[in-house]
């Protein structure tokens, strides 16, 4: 198996890195597309989205015990031959990873120049957060997992303080009454979440080569991990709507951020909404980073390449150019995301996948 990448990570870090990347921009884009299209009801979308999500993780643990110590490059190469498993490769999965790190790249960039520095150029954004993220692989993968370990703390600790925080704003009256218009506004909210973040959760199988140990423990952590981090996104939809109401959460683009606004405690304690913005970057960050590395790692291997980091520079440079054409502005790229993506994303995070496990089954019995 060419190994593109030496670094080696413990099933702990997977852990801790299938979280960060799961919870990564769902918690704060996530909220208002489900209660646009659900309203008070969203709380149950998100529950469904939370199964279906689930559901998507047994097909993923069937490919990577079909394709032990694989990742998904040598998973397409095993399944479909070499030649055609290469090519299916470059035309299926490549511009997907390339699309989802634009598509980040974008949302972090226009959250920064919406509602931080709105006198920054956007453009600066993309290029200073592309140098850090490039900084990071460069680095390599250990010491890219370590920082999550130092990072996860503190990320859960801001969450903590913002839900304690919040309590006095909470509202049950804001989820009455419960499926008050039927269950069609309800799926259509579950239809969203199910690709952010459980289909692009996919991408997280591109580390199991790296996980020290049994293959496994490292499949049960990352199962595990996927659970976890939904459960909290599900948490976090349900404070929006608490503390909120679901008109402003659904008029809202960040709706969390607004929720971290109206936190008063006294004459001393307030604007505490730099504790939505840390999380918010911390864990964007790290599914950044995942996207970037799958696609770099990809390209190297189906270009018989001996490192990545040659890849890095290029790479850098295509997703700063593809940031600023994926949409004309923040309102149509949130549109093009609640709408256009989960089917997209279905079909390469879901259909691919399956289409390899079949052929992966066939394969083994003959």
């Amino acid at each position: 198996m060419q190994q593109i990448e030496t670094g080696k990570i413990a099933d702990r870090q997977l852990l801790i890195i299938g979280i960060l990347y799961t919870i990564g921009d769902p918690i704060l884009i996530v909220p208002s597309i489900l209660a646009d299209r659900a309203q008070g009801d969203a709380w149950v979308s998100a529950l469904l989205a939370w199964g279906g999500g689930l559901g998507f993780l047994l097909l993923y643990r069937a490919l990577a015990r079909t394709f032990p110590g694989m990742g998904v490059i040598e998973m397409c190469e095993t399944a479909l031959g070499r030649m055609l498993g290469r090519g299916a490769a470059l035309l299926v999965l490549l511009p997907f990873w390339i699309l989802l790190s634009a598509s980040l790249l974008r949302e972090l960039s226009d959250f920064m120049t919406t509602q931080v520095m709105p006198e920054t150029p956007v453009q600066a954004f993309y290029i200073i957060i592309v140098i850090v993220v490039l900084y990071g692989l460069n680095l390599g993968l250990e010491p890219v997992v370590r920082s999550g370990e130092i990072l996860f703390p503190w990320v859960f600790g801001l969450f903590g303080l913002l839900t304690l925080f919040l309590l006095p704003e909470f509202k049950v009256v804001n989820v009455e009454p419960v499926m008050a218009h039927g269950w069609e506004p309800v799926l259509k909210g579950s239809y969203a979440m199910l690709a952010i973040p459980f289909m692009e959760v996919f991408t997280l199988l591109m580390l199991l080569p790296y996980v020290s140990g049994a293959s496994d423990k490292a499949v049960r952590q990352f199962m595990l991990s996927i659970a976890l981090g939904g459960f909290i996104v599900v948490f976090v939809i349900v404070l929006s709507l608490m503390s909120l109401g679901p008109d402003v959460t659904a008029r809202s683009i960040y709706p969390t951020y607004v929720m971290a606004k109206k936190i008063r405690i006294g004459n001393f304690l307030e604007r505490m909404e730099i504790i939505i913005t840390i999380m918010w970057m911390i864990t964007m960050y790290f599914k950044l980073i995942v996207t970037m590395f799958s696609v770099v790692v990809a390209t190297a291997k189906l270009s018989r390449l001996k490192s990545y980091r040659p890849l890095l520079m290029p790479f850098g440079t295509l997703l700063v150019i593809l940031a600023q054409l994926i949409t004309p502005n923040t309102i149509e790229y949130y549109d093009f995301t609640a709408s256009v993506w989960p089917l997209y994303a279905f079909t390469v995070c879901i259909l691919f996948p399956g289409g390899l496990l079949v052929a992966g089954k066939v394969r083994g019995r003959k």
